[in-house]
Formats: C-alpha cells, sequence, structure tokens
C-alpha cells in the first residue's frame, strides 16, 4: 500500500500511539479537509520516517529516544 499521508510525530503517547501534527485534514474529511490538526495513529500504519541529526550543541532541541 502506498502512503497516502505526511506528518510529524510531536508524542508517543503510553501505549505507543502516536501524535501526528498533519495538514490538509480534518475530522469529516482525512484525506483532503484543509485544515492542520493533531491527529492520533497507530504505529502500523507508519511506512517510513525520518529523524533530524540533533546535536548536542547549546540551544538545539533536547532529542528523546523514540524507536
Amino acid at each position: 500500500t502506498l502512503p497516502q499521508h505526511v506528518g510529524l510525530v510531536v508524542e508517543i503517547n503510553s501505549t505507543g500511539g502516536l501524535i501526528c501534527v498533519e495538514g490538509n485534514t480534518s475530522s469529516k474529511n482525512q484525506a483532503n479537509g484543509g485544515q492542520v490538526e493533531k491527529k492520533p495513529r497507530a504505529p502500523m500504519f507508519v511506512t517510513s520516517y525520518g529523524r533530524p541529526n540533533y546535536t548536542s550543541s547549546k540551544g538545539t532541541p533536547k532529542e528523546k529516544e523514540v524507536l
């Protein structure tokens, strides 16, 4: 199955579910809703991911090991 959407993972909850920020979505039409929203997603639907190579330099975001 080809991916149908792209989102940014902003949280991993206590059960391992993902909270993503996604564009062009809504509660009524997830495929083409014209809004930016937080959406819960099951990890089983993730087909690929990228992860920035954060450094430990002062002022950069702290990296959390999630996978």
